[in-house]
């Protein structure tokens, strides 16, 4: 695979880890209050769509990659001349000498991905508090309900920083043609860290995740679920390790209904 072809791929992967945290949010709303809706047919092309795009998105600066031995020198003129030996002989790529198409396409990208996101967010909450403000809730189901709202901005916004924070200083060294390669090599390592951040962050918020991993972990790998009566909107389930459970108790969903 040529270098062009692996840069592109990169770049393509990014914007399909953000479209699998749309996704992650995308669920959650359409479990809890879209399964009913006319939703439930148009998730499945606004899926399409989405992922076609972060494939499609970076084709323009992949269209107009120049040629490496011109823009190599192009490059060399315009960074400092006490570059270390190891990146003047070393094999440099250019993907553009020209940052317009490749800071564009990414930067529409970027908005367009976290502004479903964040709709879909939004959406959440709204229909959240709307449930309330109809519904007579006890103050115990009002606070797992701002648990559940809070679990969710945590989700939403550690990952975000993560991507951000390095997105916007390779921005940036790219408009100021500031070169840095320690800064560059802590900005991918990380985005590295997504995934890793990612899990942590879901299991540390929720409480279901967090019991199950420290159950897996303690070599109790066995257990037992309870019967949904209700749809998954309307019920919380218990899972109980079953070196936990004594005969002479039996285990029952918890549920809450609006």
């Amino acid at each position: 695979m040529t270098t062009s072809a692996q840069i592109y791929l990169v770049v393509s992967m990014f914007a399909i880890v953000g479209i699998s945290v749309l996704g992650v949010f995308e669920n959650r709303l359409f479990v809890l209050f879209a399964e009913n809706t006319v939703w439930r047919y148009l998730r499945i092309p606004f899926f399409a769509l989405n992922y076609s795009l972060a494939l499609l998105f970076f084709i323009p600066p992949y269209l107009n990659i120049p040629d490496q031995k011109i823009a190599l020198e192009e490059v060399f003129k315009i960074l400092p001349p006490e570059l270390p030996s190891y990146i003047i002989n070393g094999p440099v790529f250019v993907l553009a000498t020209d940052a317009t198409y490749a800071f564009l396409s990414i930067f529409l990208i970027t908005i367009f991905i976290i502004a479903e996101t964040l709709l879909c967010i939004f959406f959440i909450a709204v229909n959240t508090k709307c449930l309330a403000r109809k519904m007579h809730l006890s103050q115990t189901t009002l606070r797992m309900q701002r648990k559940f709202l809070n679990a969710i901005h945590v989700q939403m916004y550690t990952p975000l920083i993560i991507l951000i924070i390095p997105l916007i200083y390779i921005a940036y060294s790219i408009i100021s043609k500031n070169y840095n390669q320690a800064a560059n090599n802590l900005c991918f390592i990380m985005i590295s860290f997504h995934g890793l951040a990612s899990t942590i962050v879901m299991v540390l918020i929720h409480k279901s995740y967090r019991e199950a991993c420290i159950d897996i972990f303690c070599f109790r790998m066995q257990y037992k679920t309870t019967p949904i009566v209700e749809s998954r909107r309307n019920s919380f389930v218990s899972y109980v390790p079953r070196s936990k459970i004594r005969d002479d108790v039996v285990v029952v969903a918890h549920q809450i209904t609006y």
